[in-house]
């Protein structure tokens, strides 16, 4: 690939990002806010791509403005998600409730007073990633996916249940992100059973979110036990589902061809 088409790639990712911001300021529709969050989520993977060739290396920390964008909202989403999850799983806490409820408005009034700053930051951050982007091969491109799939096939080897699976579900969202790019660049060396590793990202994405719910739930309301249970006892049945799920993952997540593969 020639740098050209890097950047028109970047380009196109990063115009989703200006108007999910400008809607959530505007509406604080909390869906607009999470689409911004997947876009920050999708460019990142996309330059993670990218800095597999060693000139690339500061473009994920000349991206750094942005994530910390991406984590001024995460405390809002964070706060609206743990409200949700209180109702679903019946934790009736005032004190909760009310915390949670404070910190989401509170943070959702700074975030709208920095949004003409954070709206100059997202630009700027586009025109000096622009000018140190080089290009990457199609080769660069095979080593990365390889490179990501192995260290998946490794993690779920351990069958550790521990932050190695949250990176997991990051790694995976890496090569579901940039198949597009990986498809035309590799011109079928390396073909992805797509449903496949959409599945095992989803599945990681509810054990990850148990665990986050049943941690919140613990640590801070002794008394909602039942609901403490609940998660405890889901966790179970998702780890187990995975085992299952994962198990052969190469083989699973790679479909044959009459091409010759990267592994």
């Amino acid at each position: 690939m020639k740098t050209g088409a890097e950047i028109r790639l970047l380009e196109k990712n990063w115009e989703e990002l200006r108007p999910a911001l400008k809607s959530y300021l505007k509406t604080e529709n909390p869906d607009r806010l999470h689409q911004f969050r997947v876009q920050v989520k999708k460019i990142k993977s996309l330059l993670t791509l990218y800095a597999i060739n060693k000139k690339n290396k500061k473009l994920l920390k000349l991206f750094n403005p942005v994530k910390k964008i991406f984590r001024h909202a995460g405390v809002i989403r964070d706060s609206y998600i743990h409200l949700q999850l209180a109702d679903q799983y019946q934790v009736k806490e005032p004190a909760f409730h009310k915390a949670q409820t404070d910190l989401m408005f509170k943070e959702m009034g700074r975030f709208k007073k920095k949004g003409n700053k954070y709206e100059k930051i997202l630009h700027k951050t586009l025109i000096k990633i622009k000018g140190e982007l080089s290009g990457i091969s199609n080769a660069q491109i095979a080593d990365f996916y390889e490179a990501e799939l192995n260290w998946v096939v490794l993690a779920f080897a351990k069958r550790e249940f521990n932050t190695n699976m949250h990176d997991c579900r990051k790694r995976l969202k890496n090569l579901l992100y940039n198949q597009k790019l990986a498809d035309k660049s590799m011109k079928g060396k390396l073909t992805l059973n797509l449903p496949y590793l959409d599945q095992v990202q989803e599945q990681l994405g509810q054990w990850h979110d148990s665990v986050l719910a049943r941690d919140l739930f613990s640590g801070q309301m002794k008394e909602e036990q039942q609901a403490v249970d609940q998660l405890t006892l889901q966790l179970k049945n998702l780890e187990e589902g995975l085992v299952g799920l994962s198990a052969d993952f190469w083989q699973k997540a790679v479909m044959k061809n009459t091409s010759k593969t990267i592994n």
